[in-house]
């Protein structure tokens, strides 16, 4: 049976919170906590430079042993994260994700802007409207 594709950009998160790489650790943390997240794109001079992750910040903190407000986002972020156009189909990036473990896709642009994020909660979510027939295929 053909399936119709579906668009990242129909079922990504729309202008996700980011971080700024000179905000230390603590800051990152806060704003994970306060919009109940686990992946912040960083972003330097309007330029996306990678994800800063829950894991990167525990990581940081365990490795460094000192308060998350003496480390710096660029020193813990993930560089080279997993970046998709937002015409890209669902099912490829969920692909990419699942062979890789990895836990986000971050969402641009035609012009490299950052447009939106795609978590493993996203994935989860369309998979269940789609299973459930509230998403047409």
């Amino acid at each position: 049976m053909a399936t119709k594709s579906i668009k990242i950009e129909t079922v990504m998160h729309p202008f996700p919170h980011s971080v700024a790489a000179g905000l230390n650790l603590q800051q990152a943390k806060d704003m994970m906590a306060e919009h109940n997240i686990r992946h912040l794109p960083v972003q330097e001079g309007g330029q996306l430079k990678g994800i800063l992750t829950d894991r990167d910040i525990n990581f940081a903190l365990a490795v460094d042993k000192v308060e998350a407000e003496q480390i710096l986002v660029r020193d813990a972020f993930t560089e080279e994260p997993y970046v998709v156009h937002e015409g890209e189909d669902v099912a490829r990036v969920a692909r990419k994700m699942a062979v890789d473990h990895i836990g986000c896709a971050l969402i641009t642009t035609k012009d490299e802007s950052l447009a939106g994020i795609f978590t493993t909660v996203d994935a989860c979510r369309v998979l269940a409207e789609v299973l459930s027939g509230r998403m047409d295929q």
